[in-house]
């Protein structure tokens, strides 16, 4: 068996294990940078906490409270407050969850409002993780050259050198694409930096 170079495997492992492990990671790389993000004005109140506690709730298992809780947080949010940050959020927190439940129809729809309502525009943080969104969603709904043309993008081609969670989000999912290839070499990615 090769053995590839870079990536953490004993003979033993489990290509579930691994999945399993890089979605653990996304998530908490995601969940970190939410919550260190904060609101440049005025949030409703309890924001961080209902986003939080969303989160809880995915963890725990209770997966349609969780979506219940972030649907509700979206319709109690004015885009218009506060540059878009705390709709930013609130919809990325419900995108993410639909993504990891492969709801695939629900995170479209919730793309489609947030590139509607151009959440997104004005923040070079917000773009880049809105390109790393539909990139994956290009993928997993089989339009798989543009979502990875997408994702290369993001990462400026080198999956192994990236500088914002964004990049680290899609040098992730190019690294499980390029796995499932069995392209090991591709799929080895540094996590230090």
């Amino acid at each position: 068996m090769h053995q590839p170079q870079g990536v953490l495997l004993d003979q033993g492992s489990d290509y579930r294990d691994m999945i399993g492990l890089m979605r653990c990671m996304a998530i908490a790389v995601i969940v970190f940078f939410q919550a260190w993000g904060t609101a440049s004005g005025e949030q409703p109140w309890g924001i961080d906490e209902e986003i939080k506690a969303t989160w809880e709730s995915v963890f725990d298992g209770h997966l349609q409270d969780a979506i219940t809780r972030a649907e509700k947080l979206l319709t109690e949010i004015d885009p218009a407050q506060d540059g878009g940050e705390a709709y930013w959020r609130a919809s990325s927190t419900l995108v993410e969850i639909l993504q990891e439940l492969e709801s695939d129809t629900l995170a479209d729809k919730i793309l489609g409002e947030m590139v509607q309502k151009k959440i997104a525009e004005g923040s070079p943080s917000r773009g880049a993780l809105m390109d790393y969104y539909v990139g994956r969603d290009f993928v997993r709904l089989g339009r798989r050259e543009q979502g990875e043309q997408i994702l290369r993008t993001l990462t400026g081609g080198d999956e192994r050198q990236v500088s914002i969670p964004a990049q680290r989000l899609a040098a992730i999912f190019m690294s499980w694409i390029e796995f499932d290839r069995e392209n090991f070499d591709q799929s080895a990615i540094s996590l230090s930096g």
